[in-house]
């Protein structure tokens, strides 16, 4: 992969100014160009063995993240994919610590595929915090809000429209009362109001990041400090505080840190303190008040797992967030099974950190919480599945059983004495059954039907329905594929001669195509297809199997 080209070379300048990581991949010899990596900034380019390259890329991405880089991956060398380009937001891996980030690639000509990774500051990651306190800003002691940025004709920035706002607000702004506020422009309310407010939410809104700014304000004598941030790219969310008067700050922190407790009390299950240095657990003086109690665990987060609070993979989550924590992150969090007590079942639980600064001290403190989740994930589990089913007969729909199948081609393609299987099986004149018994009989057929296929194929195989009263079966990587073909066959056919569903006779052809080289889930659906026709055209109620040359 020798870049020779002015116009190659002059692209590979500007990735290498732009990005920190920085490979060309060439497809065709199975190679990676090194041109730039995430710790290795300027140092002599490398060439390695795809495989090899992506085993080193992959130790650079965060361990949750890493399914998300294999289908990025994976895209990347299915050369029939018809996109040119693509990317991924990850979470990487430099040093001890984690960075949130992009992956972008883009495929060239001759098999070439330009790739690049570019990480954000650590401060980038606090969306999280945004998200928390969009939702329960109504209740927070400061003042905050949501607002909408209004434009001129010319297209420039030149008012605030209030969407929300809470009570702290109205009274900073010299309101009694939100509807005094809501859905009413800045200028009207006070037409001599500074605009680095407007300017603040306009510049979060176009770079995506949060703004902050301490400003004396004319119009209401005070000192403000004020943070804005993005929400859905029209609207901004905002918070506001009064700090003229340092000699009440310590009043006002305490104020706002039993309003903060009223909060987690209604919104999570139990609220504990960190100890970095000593990587300690423990609750908050008067925690166990209004929170569920917690013991105090050294050696986090093993001391979890000892006391058999959460499981191995919870552990190894939380040593990755704490850390994040200890390299300096501002919050982190993961979703884990755990349990608050021995009696309890494992359930899943929102375990969240934040770090932050002792005003006294000016020492870091980190705070968190344990929030039961285990419903929304159950609720989440269960949507997954049944967008990945068919409503009636309950195995793969069509679109989830290609998916799979094409998984495992690209896993398992065959050749050297390996084959793999693909069954279409129809039921013979299941027009009929529908005609003459009616649909809610031929629905009960396809059910009792899909019961058949369930005992002829094992668990692990992939099953679907085409649609209608046609459906599929793959069976990858065999080693003797006429014996299991023709086992499995049997014992489909064997079932439904021995007797009738739902009252009426139930019968099928099946084609199958044995196929042992590198072809794609369309080659194996063409042939399984003429396997089929063959088996209707010779009387239906039989097998017949197309192979790919192999035996």
């Amino acid at each position: 992969m020798d870049m020779t080209g002015a116009g190659d070379r002059a692209l590979l300048d500007v990735l290498c100014q732009t990005a920190d990581a920085v490979w060309e991949i060439d497809l065709p010899r199975q190679t990676v160009q090194v041109w730039q990596e995430l710790d290795e900034r300027q140092k002599p380019c490398v060439q390695l063995p795809l495989e090899q390259a992506l085993q080193r890329a992959e130790s650079r991405v965060s361990p949750v993240d890493r399914p998300r880089w294999r289908a990025v991956w994976t895209q990347i060398r299915d050369r029939e994919d018809p996109a040119t380009g693509g990317g991924a937001e990850l979470h990487f891996l430099r040093g001890t610590a984690q960075c949130g980030g992009t992956v972008q690639w883009r495929r060239c000509a001759e098999g070439h595929v330009w790739l690049t990774a570019r990480c954000r500051a650590p401060e980038a990651d606090s969306r999280l915090e945004d998200e928390w306190l969009c939702h329960h800003f109504g209740a927070m002691p400061l003042p905050a809000g949501v607002v909408k940025v209004l434009f001129d004709r010319e297209g420039q920035p030149a008012d605030l429209l209030f969407c929300r706002v809470n009570l702290a607000l109205c009274q900073l702004l010299g309101q009694k009362e939100t509807r005094q506020l809501e859905h009413r422009p800045l200028l009207e309310v006070l037409p001599e109001a500074d605009l680095l407010w407007l300017r603040m939410c306009h510049r979060a809104n176009t770079t995506k990041r949060p703004q902050h700014s301490v400003r004396y304000s004319q119009l209401l004598h005070r000192y403000l400090e004020i943070w804005t941030y993005p929400l859905d790219g029209e609207r901004c969310g905002c918070v506001l505080q009064d700090v003229t008067r340092e000699v009440e700050q310590e009043g006002q922190l305490k104020e706002s840190w039993q309003r903060q407790v009223l909060l987690l009390k209604n919104t999570t299950d139990a609220v504990f303190q960190y100890d970095l240095a000593r990587r300690t657990l423990f609750m908050s003086e008067g925690a166990a008040q209004w929170c569920r109690p917690l013991p105090t665990v050294p050696d986090m987060p093993w001391g979890l797992l000892e006391r058999g609070m959460i499981q191995q993979a919870g552990a190894e989550a939380l040593r990755q967030v704490i850390g994040h924590l200890e390299a300096g992150g501002e919050s982190a969090g993961c979703d884990i099974l755990a349990r608050l007590a021995p009696d309890e079942t494992f359930g899943w639980y929102n375990v969240t950190f934040w770090r932050y600064r002792d005003r006294n001290s000016g020492s870091w403190q980190v705070m968190g919480s344990f929030k039961n989740i285990h419903q929304e994930v159950l609720r989440r589990e269960q949507l997954e599945r049944a967008a990945a089913q068919d409503p009636l007969t309950g195995v793969y729909n069509v679109a989830t059983g290609r998916r799979l199948v094409k998984q495992q081609l690209k896993q398992h393609p065959g050749g050297n004495g390996h084959y793999n299987a693909l069954f279409i099986i129809d039921l013979d004149d299941f027009k009929g059954i529908n005609d003459s018994c009616g649909h809610h009989t031929g629905d009960a057929v396809l059910q009792e039907f899909v019961c058949a296929l369930q005992r002829a194929f094992r668990s692990g195989d992939i099953v679907y329905r085409l649609g209608g009263d046609e459906f599929a079966a793959f069976i990858g990587d065999l080693q003797r594929p006429y014996r299991v073909v023709d086992r499995v066959s049997r014992r489909l056919l064997n079932d439904l001669s021995r007797e009738d569903r739902c009252g009426v006779p139930v019968r099928a052809s099946i084609g199958v195509f044995i196929g042992g080289g590198p072809l794609t889930y369309e080659q194996y659906y063409k042939n399984a297809d003429r396997a089929l026709y063959a088996a209707k055209e010779r009387g239906k109620n039989r097998v017949v199997v197309v192979e790919d040359n192999l035996f």
